[in-house]
């Protein structure tokens, strides 16, 4: 049975990006970011990006950025392996990005989500994020993405 105890979040490395980009193809398909992207996200950007293994294979992932002088944190993208979805790594996810985002001294946390996607949107709520705003026609298959923040 799996559980949280046999897994680890870890810095992601250039040396992932195909492991990443495998995931990422099998969560987000028109959506999906580049390996070139990868690339940037890892090595240049502004922010934090993890992965989650279990037993050596990378199972999920956050990253979450910072603008230069911004007050918050904007989480870019979750990704979860289907068959680990609904035991709870998102919510080490998003408790990971919470902390971070304090040692920052960062107290508010954005993201968007899919307005289709009730069962994120309900997980982001019960974890006290608020709805602020919508942005129309946000992804490739033209539907719209809800804009969520946390203060904290």
């Amino acid at each position: 049975m799996k559980t949280l105890h046999d897994i680890k979040i870890e810095k992601a490395k250039i040396e992932d990006i195909d492991e990443i980009f495998a995931l990422e193809q099998v969560c987000f398909n028109e959506d999906a970011f580049s390996k070139r992207q990868f690339k940037y996200l890892v090595s240049k950007a502004n922010g934090v990006f993890v992965l989650v293994r279990r037993n050596r294979k990378i199972i999920a992932y956050l990253i979450m950025l910072k603008r230069k002088n911004s007050r918050h944190y904007r989480i870019y993208s979750i990704a979860i392996l289907p068959e680990e979805r609904g035991l709870g790594i998102a919510i080490k996810l998003l408790e990971f990005a919470e902390k971070t985002a304090l040692k920052s001294s960062t107290h508010k946390i954005s993201l968007e989500v899919g307005e289709n996607n009730i069962a994120a949107i309900n997980l982001y709520l019960k974890l006290g994020y608020q709805k602020v705003g919508n942005r129309s026609y946000y992804y490739a298959d033209g539907s719209d993405a809800l804009i969520m923040t946390k203060e904290f």
